[in-house]
């Protein structure tokens, strides 16, 4: 799995990424093509965190196309029930937000994870997702 450098000098490697075979310029440090799709799993990780990765690997010194971050919660030990969230990023979306949002598992989003949305200040042209 190759890594990703931004602008900031921070480079990441991705949980998966996809990189077609031929896939030209620009290209990385180590001289390899920037995978068109990445995909980042967070389950330590905030959903800021994610987020901000999100944004660095879109950043203009890269030909990232898309990048998908799952955000998954612990279980309640109560009921069992869990959440988790996908939020999708596509190069050429206007704004710094993901172009689509959704909420999946056996619990709703909590309320903190809805105000922190509600904080990005989503375009209304955005999915908000649940079950």
């Amino acid at each position: 799995m190759r890594t990703a450098q931004n602008p900031y000098n921070i480079s990441y490697e991705p949980d998966q990424s996809i990189t077609p075979n031929g896939r030209g310029p620009p290209l990385m440090v180590d001289n390899a093509p920037f995978p068109t799709l990445v995909v980042e799993v967070g389950y330590s990780q905030s959903l800021q965190s994610l987020h901000t990765k999100a944004l660095r690997y879109l950043n203009p010194l890269s030909n990232i196309q898309m990048v998908i971050c799952v955000k998954i919660w612990s279980r309640n030990p109560v009921n069992q029930n869990f959440r988790a969230f996908m939020m999708f990023y596509r190069r050429g979306f206007a704004g710094t937000n993901p172009e689509q949002i959704i909420s999946f598992g056996t619990s709703p989003l909590h309320h903190e994870t809805r105000n922190t949305l509600n904080g990005w200040n989503l375009a209304v042209n955005q999915d908000l997702v649940s079950p």
